[in-house]
């Protein structure tokens, strides 16, 4: 999270199931209500993996997704004293509109941390006082601060670190048995200079590696490590940037059905992708690979006739995209302006341009932030303000950005210590000819 964007103070710590979640409050927001989800590492030390924060007396923070399961984190903090229940809402049958309970429980005090393990998605809160009245109205009445910064923070591939992290243990456990048991006999340095002087030809190396076994089983190594490297390597970036391929990607890595591509665009390596479902509409970002395929990384969702903004942010450059899906031809322009919290402070814009056509991606950076996310305008051609006439309620994440950097760490590292195991093999002498002369 960005250093100036909150300042947090922790209110209650807890471990659950061996991860610690952590409750904090702001120290300039005093509504401002978060949790932190901490995994433990090997070394008996933690690291962050998710965090959410926001306006809400009581949230609930989805972890731990697998096939069938799920967890899902209820907190509060300074829960106001009306609320003495709650409970959590979900309607399993589209066309039956009965709603199932799938957990609830008292407040017993203010701050509390509970953790539930469930097969659905919360959708609704419910809660109640002593008396078993509902109350939820009071507390989530469908609007929010602004005044108070919310968001989600997730920070993935810890799975693909402690698997590279084994790899390269038994990699380096495979090496030194290796050179323990294959230890070669001592060459002079005269040996070594009279080696380096006799020109070492195609034909001399093949005879090398058909005479020599140990030479033979170097360059059997190297070759299955280059084409297991290569598949691999394939495996993750796998995506054709023609429009078939980039659908049946989309599809894959998101819950869109039926993807039509609207509209492609190169930038900095990758490949901005906007499309339409019959269930969403948005933008992709496919990282490209050292084969010149793709691999989709980061997402952003809405439902139809939106125009959104989409903020990127990365070590090497930083971005703003703004996409437009079945743009009503009302729309005219938009405006990105600086979302400040304190609205006394004057509103500064920062992209504006106008709309020419339904479908369209826009790019702008290097985006340099500011503190806060800005906010999108769409005017119509008069310059009213249209923006509550469209839909950029969507969601958005990043699909495996950091398993796919891990993944490609993996590849080389697989094909270094394939290197290392080849060039053992190699210099290893052939001692069955020693013996014969």
């Amino acid at each position: 999270m960005q250093e100036d964007l909150i300042h947090p103070k922790i209110v209650q710590t807890q471990i659950i199931d061996g991860e610690l979640y952590v409750t904090f409050t702001d120290e300039r927001y005093p509504n401002l209500a978060g949790i932190v989800q901490f995994q433990r590492g090997w070394n008996l030390l933690w690291h962050p993996v998710k965090a959410d924060f926001g306006d809400w007396p009581i949230s609930v923070m989805n972890t731990n997704f697998n096939e069938d399961m799920h967890s899902e984190i209820v907190y509060g903090i300074q829960t106001d004293s009306r609320i003495a229940y709650y409970e959590s809402i979900v309607t399993l049958n589209e066309n039956e509109p009965e709603e199932t309970v799938l957990y609830g429980e008292n407040i017993t005090a203010p701050n509390f941390i509970h953790k539930y393990e469930t097969e659905y998605y919360t959708f609704k809160f419910h809660l109640y006082d002593v008396e078993g009245n509902n109350i939820t109205a009071d507390f989530f009445n469908g609007t929010y601060n602004d005044s108070i910064p919310r968001g989600t923070v997730s920070s993935g591939g810890l799975g693909n670190y402690r698997s590279m992290y084994t790899v390269i243990l038994l990699a380096g456990l495979i090496i030194a048995w290796f050179f323990w048991a294959n230890d070669p006999r001592p060459i002079s340095w005269q040996e070594k200079k009279e080696t380096k002087r006799e020109k070492k030809t195609f034909s001399k190396i093949k005879k090398e590696i058909t005479e020599n076994p140990a030479k033979k089983k170097a360059a059997m190594v190297f070759a299955a490590v280059l084409i297991f490297s290569v598949l691999l390597y394939t495996a993750f970036y796998s995506t054709l940037p023609t429009s078939n391929s980039l659908e049946r990607s989309i599809e894959r890595s998101t819950d869109a059905v039926n993807v039509t591509v609207l509209e492609t665009k190169k930038d900095n390596g990758d490949l901005l992708v906007l499309f339409k479902s019959d269930n969403k509409s948005g933008l992709v970002t496919f990282k490209q690979g050292l084969n010149f395929l793709y691999q989709p990384y980061a997402y952003s969702t809405n439902g139809d006739n939106y125009i959104t903004a989409h903020y990127q942010i990365a070590d090497i450059y930083n971005r703003v995209i703004v996409t437009g899906v079945d743009c009503d031809p009302e729309a005219a322009s938009y405006k990105v302006i600086q979302n400040y919290y304190d609205t006394e402070k004057e509103q500064i814009i920062h992209y504006q341009n106008k709309i020419h056509e339904p479908d369209f991606i826009d790019i702008y950076e290097p985006y340099k932030p500011a503190g806060y996310w800005g906010v999108i305008r769409i005017y119509d051609a008069d310059g009213n303000d249209i923006t509550k006439d469209y839909s950029n309620d969507g969601g958005g994440g990043w699909l495996n950005y950091s398993s796919l950097y891990l993944k490609t760490k993996l590849c080389q590292v697989i094909f270094v210590l394939g290197l290392l195991l080849a060039w053992g093999y190699w210099i290893t002498p052939d001692r069955k000819k020693e013996d014969e002369d």
